[in-house]
């Protein structure tokens, strides 16, 4: 798409979809949450902490911090945080009467949240494996795969709105 192409979209989407100030309102909650929850995930770690009680440098370390599945958790999550509190200064941003005109902040906004969402599924099915895979191998395999279908998901419907749009916009053309 070039940029009058993508300036159409947007300007369809705002009169037709959603208003944006109103969408950045929704997209603020989302990204807020978001980064409320990973927040809240990096300090309540799956698998807890090495008691206070153990004597050594490990004391007050996360138990399964040699665990691949668990570190994979931490990127995770640490990447989900960081763009959700991108896509929360962006609002910000675009919350001053200055910045209201670009919206390519918006849709950077956008972004940041959507790709926060995976960030935080990858880190929500990595974290529940780390504390699952010795125990119960079935059942961590089992989670694992149920929430990855997130991902199946949200490319069915992102695919089902933009073959809705040519659709609508090869009717508009006739």
């Amino acid at each position: 798409m070039n940029k009058k192409e993508v300036h159409l979209l947007w300007k369809y989407l705002d009169e037709n979809i959603f208003g944006v100030e109103k969408a950045s309102e929704y997209h603020l909650v989302v990204a807020a949450l978001i980064a409320t929850v990973t927040f809240a995930a990096a300090f309540t770690l799956p698998g807890g902490y090495k008691s206070d009680t153990e004597d050594g440098p490990n004391r007050g370390t996360a138990i399964l911090s040699k665990n691949t599945a668990f570190q994979a958790f931490v990127i995770s999550d640490a990447i989900a945080m960081v763009l959700s509190l991108s896509a929360v200064f962006v609002h910000f941003i675009l919350s001053l009467k200055y910045f209201k005109k670009f919206i390519f902040l918006f849709v950077f906004a956008l972004y940041f949240t959507v790709f926060a969402m995976e960030a935080m599924m990858v880190a929500f099915v990595t974290g529940t494996y780390a504390m699952l895979a010795t125990p119960s191998l079935g059942l961590a395999i089992a989670t694992c795969i149920i929430g990855l279908t997130f991902f199946l998901w949200a490319f069915f419907m992102i695919s089902m709105v933009f073959s809705r749009t040519v659709e609508e916009e090869m009717e508009d053309e006739d």
